[in-house]
């Protein structure tokens, strides 16, 4: 996966793939026709290109932490699927698009005040601030969230801070 590694990769067959290096050459992982749950940590950061994920019918989950752009997709499959980016990437305007994702994953510590607009993640069913919260007066706003919107808020440290579920309606 390193160095003039391919830029596609297609997946197939039925036993879980789990790659915890991060594809730095990849620009389409196919997995359409794969049945068990894939794990990989896209990389876009920094290069001008798109990265295209497509999921199968297993439980996927692609980190999108080295990068979440414009021009990157992730289309899950039958399973539940997951998008892990950072808390500063949560934050911004809309980047990447995502289509049959029911999990945001904030991969990193909610370490400012800010709001995640749920408006620019159609479709999750649940977000995980997978590093908690930040101490002191950090305040953490999931916006228009809608009914039904599951939070998980991890602890890895002592550190506090507040959680907002603002509803849309």
């Amino acid at each position: 996966t390193a160095g003039a590694a391919a830029e596609t990769i297609y997946v197939s067959g039925t036993v879980d793939l789990e790659v915890t290096t991060a594809l730095e050459d990849v620009t389409l992982v196919d997995a359409t026709t794969f049945t068990g749950a894939l794990t990989i940590k896209a990389d876009s950061n920094g290069v001008a290109k798109d990265v295209v994920v497509i999921g199968g019918d297993g439980d996927d989950t692609v980190d999108f932490s080295d990068g979440w752009e414009v021009g990157d997709s992730f289309t899950g499959g039958a399973g539940t699927d997951t998008l892990g980016i950072t808390y500063a990437v949560a934050q911004a305007a809309a980047a990447g698009t995502t289509s049959g994702i029911e999990v945001l994953d904030i991969t990193d510590n909610a370490s400012s005040t800010g709001t995640i607009d749920m408006d620019n993640f159609a479709g999750i069913e649940k977000v995980i601030l997978n590093k908690g919260l930040a101490g002191g007066a950090t305040v953490v706003t999931i916006g228009d969230a809608v009914t039904g919107l599951e939070v998980e808020a991890d602890l890895d440290t002592a550190a506090s801070g507040s959680l907002v579920i603002d509803l849309k309606n």
